[in-house]
């Protein structure tokens, strides 16, 4: 009886740590957690430049830029929860957070100038609108550039801590 009892409490053992190993998603290596991040920020970052060329070009109408503005937040939002699914690697103290922080300063952009700037194209065009939508967009602008710089340098950082090398 005793004997059994070891046997079976043995074997519950086994299939509880199999369930918990098979469970546990393997850690990225180092070049393919890199290119996902990257993607994550690059599909958001080609998506806000389109945007923004969108602001200046005299083709585009106040319904096409809402469109592009609306596909953008789109991006935003679906892309935001699959890089915070990615597993931040045990040495990245840089990139993974850098570009959380482009995220964060696109959303704050989105949400304050663009959508001023969308305002301004949504109604009868007035002269002095011009200006304003320089200053919003020049703004704008620093601020994601500024956190775009900031991933390069992150992604730098990285690559040096695991050796990768940069295309």
């Amino acid at each position: 009886m005793k004997r059994v009892l070891t046997f079976t409490l043995i074997s519950v053992v086994i299939l509880a740590i199999s369930n918990l190993s098979i469970g546990c998603k393997p850690e990225l290596e180092p070049s393919q957690y890199n290119d996902s991040v990257l993607y994550y920020y690059t599909i958001l970052d080609r998506q806000v430049a389109k945007l923004y060329q969108s602001i200046y070009d005299t083709n585009v109408t106040a319904q096409q830029l809402k469109d592009e503005y609306d596909l953008t937040i789109k991006m935003y939002n679906d892309n935001l929860s699959k890089i915070k699914k990615i597993k931040p690697l045990k040495n990245d103290k840089w990139f993974h957070k850098s570009v959380l922080d482009f995220y964060a300063a696109v959303k704050n952009s989105l949400d304050n100038e663009f959508k001023e700037i969308i305002g301004y194209y949504s109604v009868k065009w007035d002269e002095t609108y011009g200006p304003k939508v320089d200053k919003l967009s020049e703004k704008m602008l620093q601020d994601i550039t500024k956190k775009e710089e900031n991933v390069i340098e992150s992604q730098k950082k990285f690559a040096e801590a695991y050796n990768i090398t940069l295309r």
